[in-house]
């Protein structure tokens, strides 16, 4: 059991020895989503970190957390303001269908009422009841015309947003690609395909 223990502990400095000195690729970085790749490589977020704290010796990873979270909520404003837009339009085109419905049936009650009592009555009754729908329908249209009208708005600060946190991310990965990445050269102790080991980075 002691032998196991022991195992475990080496294990775990190892891990924390290797996360240290993890080397990152060379090569042209590319963001895809919130994510780094170096020449189709997906970075671990240990490495990611690690390339943002020095890039030409200036410290990005605060940048890069708020471009991140400026595009998140551009993405979230946008898909959500889009939803409920389809959402109200939806609603819309119901209440002005059944309006029409309405004032439809309202028509054909007024002519059946002109057979029975008159030119006249028929008109009241279909001009009456159009009435009463209009005015029944006429909020419930609106309401449904406000909810569309949220929704774009929300869509119509979601991309910007969007763009603006995509933009600055790519900015950063631009910056990154343009400038002269050296290595910090040392010595370097670490775990190795073969075990733990030594690697001289220069």
């Amino acid at each position: 059991m002691k032998k196991f223990v022991l195992a475990l502990v080496l294990l775990t400095a190892c891990a924390a020895a290797y996360a240290q000195y993890l080397p990152i690729p060379e090569g042209q970085a590319k963001r895809i989503g919130s994510k780094i790749r170096i020449d189709g490589q997906k970075l671990t977020p240990e490495q990611q970190t690690l390339l943002l704290q020095d890039i030409d010796g200036v410290d990005y990873t605060r940048k890069w957390n708020n471009a991140r979270l400026t595009r998140n909520w551009g993405i979230g404003l946008t898909a959500a303001g889009g939803t409920v837009a389809v959402v109200g339009a939806g609603g819309t085109l119901v209440m002005v269908l059944a309006t029409a419905f309405g004032v439809a049936i309202g028509a054909g009650a007024g002519a059946v009422v002109g057979s029975v009592g008159g030119e006249e009555t028929a008109s009241d009754t279909a001009s009456e009841a159009a009435n009463n729908i209009a005015e029944e329908m006429g909020p419930k249209i609106a309401a449904w015309m406000g909810v569309t009208g949220v929704g774009l708005v929300s869509t119509a600060v979601g991309i910007p947003l969007w763009v603006v946190g995509s933009s600055k991310m790519g900015k950063i990965v631009k910056t990154y690609n343009g400038s002269a990445r050296h290595s910090d050269s040392g010595l370097y102790f670490g775990p190795t395909a073969s075990g733990a080991g030594l690697a001289f980075v220069f």
